[in-house]
């Protein structure tokens, strides 16, 4: 139980570092806050095995966890993230 709470809490101080600002995207102050805390040093370094198109301008990616060498999620499943389809790949 405790771990969902970290877990939510987190996810909340994502939402307000993402929409803090009022514009889409982080700010800079906290682009470089969430850098030097090391968050994005894993970026690059795993290969989807998987994306699918799921709508609304929005690709699933999905990781294979590798027997515990690859991304994970965490709560120990498939890690899958989201994220908005490449502007020039959507449809009008």
């Amino acid at each position: 139980m405790q771990i969902r709470k970290i877990f939510v809490v987190g996810l909340m101080l994502v939402g307000v570092l993402l929409l803090g600002n009022g514009r889409p995207g982080l700010n800079p102050q906290a682009r470089m806050e969430l850098e030097a805390s090391g968050v994005t040093q894993y970026l690059g370094q795993f290969e989807p095995v998987s994306s699918e198109d799921i709508g609304a301008s929005w690709v699933k990616h999905t990781y294979d966890p590798d027997g515990g060498d690859g991304p994970i999620c965490i709560a120990g499943t498939p890690f899958s993230p989201h994220s908005p389809k490449p502007a020039i790949l959507r449809s009008s």
